[in-house]
């Protein structure tokens, strides 16, 4: 039942009723930017400056401004129709068409005494669904997917300096007992320690290599609930790190680390989202470093990475067998689109342990830096198909958390459950416009979608366990929830090992 159609047909809105005033966008951006400089039909566009008739049918404030600039968009082709010259003339046309449609659809609802001709009969629920498939906040979902990527990549170097910290405490003092040396039972615990002149180990002992590689595999898990302003959706990520430090000195070390993610995201179909589907991946360079004196400790992160996204996603515009059966048909077609990121990290931390034999409690706290582009793109397969610019994106964050380490030592193993929590919170990242255009718009009036405020205060608990054997070989599993964000729930699960020369 669903055509596609390439001629263009009359569109026309209520010259009757107009205003001389643009409608300030947020943060003083214009919505609707209306061209008057054909001077052979000014008269014409002026009496063809269009109505809010589509714009006040819309729910949200997003469906708000989308209907406002498709009006703008049909009012426009009304004062100069769709140029037969034109090398896109047909996708013009097809552009005209559908406007015309969701205008006189919103006319005939909001008894305007417009146009009717071109009535889908379709509803109020209907009619936002249209809008929301037409304004393209999926895009959205690029920043935030490839933004949580990059935080992954430095919470993996994170964890691998609080391993490197613990080793000079819990890890390095209880590996004793499986390495063959001397030691003693303290406390009737079955932690071992090693016998030494100071009463622990010291950097002289053998018990801490200079050199380490070490390999991680995760996965993780995102699901996404639908707000007035973006899309809901779930997410499957995994990836690897791979990475080496070395101890310059007994105090400073050194470190790098590459990753590799790939990620499947759909977008959840409901009463306003037709569906669609992303699929990105991503690559990164770690550099690190950590000096420490005792039980003191400060850390360096800096990372730069690359990913590229495909996105694929559904234009859903209904309509009654009635209306199709006069040739107002709506449209059903799927839109595709790549585009490319480019990520910059950086995050400074420090933090003290404590040791009571066979518990560690460590408190840690961190700034963190990131700094996101992601390119400007243009969609293909519809005739609503947009161009999306450029989206930058900066945040800022602080994190405070405590890590406990237990310790278990045995003749084969040392086993070390752990839990840690930590409490994040952000400053400069912030609700976005997200700026488009109809690729077939000779005008390119600029539609804007305004992205949720991020959440400003949310929370990281996870728990896991590392095991250190007899041969120097480590292996580990990590879980970590977020907590208390508004709208996404997010589970991530690294395992791990690593060898020390």
């Amino acid at each position: 039942m669903w055509m596609k159609r390439p001629v263009s047909r009359a569109c026309s809105v209520n010259a009757n009723k107009h205003t001389n005033a643009i409608r300030p966008g947020i943060q003083g951006i214009p919505l609707l930017v209306i061209s008057l400089s054909f001077a052979s039909t000014l008269a014409v566009a002026q009496d063809f400056m269009p109505v809010r008739t589509l714009g006040q049918i819309g729910i949200t404030e997003n469906n708000q401004r989308v209907g406002d600039a498709v009006q703008a968009v049909c009012g426009q082709f009304v004062a100069e129709n769709p140029d037969p010259a034109a090398a896109n003339f047909a996708e013009q046309s097809a552009l005209f068409d559908a406007c015309g449609e969701m205008v006189h659809t919103a006319n005939r609802i909001a008894n305007s005494g417009g146009p009717e001709g071109r009535d889908l009969g379709i509803g109020v629920v209907e009619l936002n669904a249209a809008l929301q498939n037409a304004a393209g906040e999926e895009s959205s979902a690029v920043s935030s997917l490839a933004t949580e990527t990059a935080s992954s990549q430095t919470t993996v170097v994170n964890n691998r300096m609080a391993t490197l910290i613990s080793s000079s405490s819990t890890l390095k003092i209880s590996s004793a007992s499986i390495l063959g040396q001397s030691a003693i039972v303290v406390a009737d615990k079955d932690l071992q320690y090693p016998l030494s002149s100071g009463g622990a180990a010291s950097a002289d002992d053998g018990l801490r290599s200079t050199f380490g590689v070490y390999a991680n595999v995760a996965g993780a898990f995102t699901n996404r609930s639908s707000t007035n302003d973006e899309d809901g959706f779930t997410a499957d990520g995994s990836g690897f790190v791979v990475g080496a430090d070395y101890f310059i000195t007994d105090s400073f070390l050194l470190g790098a680390a590459f990753g590799f993610s790939a990620s499947t995201l759909d977008f959840r179909v409901s009463d306003f989202v037709a569906g669609g589907s992303m699929d990105s991946e991503q690559t990164s360079v770690t550099g690190y470093g950590m000096w420490f004196s005792g039980n003191k400790y400060v850390n360096a992160v800096v990372g730069v990475g690359q990913g590229s996204a495909d996105l694929e996603r559904r234009i859903l515009i209904q309509a009654t067998d009635e209306a199709i059966a006069l040739g107002n048909d709506g449209l059903n077609d799927t839109v595709d689109a790549s585009t490319d990121t480019v990520e910059t990290r950086l995050s400074l931390g420090a933090g003290m342990e404590s040791n009571t034999g066979w518990l560690t409690l460590a408190a840690f706290g961190r700034i963190s830096y990131l700094d996101l582009t992601v390119d400007g793109y243009d969609e293909a397969g519809s005739a609503l198909a947009l161009r999306v610019d450029e989206q930058d994106v900066e945040s800022v964050t602080s994190s405070l958390g405590f890590r406990l380490v237990g310790a278990y030592s045995n003749q084969a193993a040392v086993i070390l459950p752990q839990f840690s929590f930590e409490w994040v919170r952000e400053y400069s990242d912030d609700e976005r416009q997200i700026v488009s255009a109809y690729v077939n718009d000779p005008r390119q009036n600029s539609l804007v979608v305004v992205t949720d405020e991020p959440d400003r205060n949310y929370f990281i608990a996870g728990i896991g366990a590392s095991a250190v054997f007899r041969n120097g070989i480590q292996a580990f599993v990590d879980v970590k929830s977020l907590l208390d964000l508004d709208s996404t729930h997010q589970t991530a699960v690294t395992l791990g090992g690593r060898y020390e020369f």
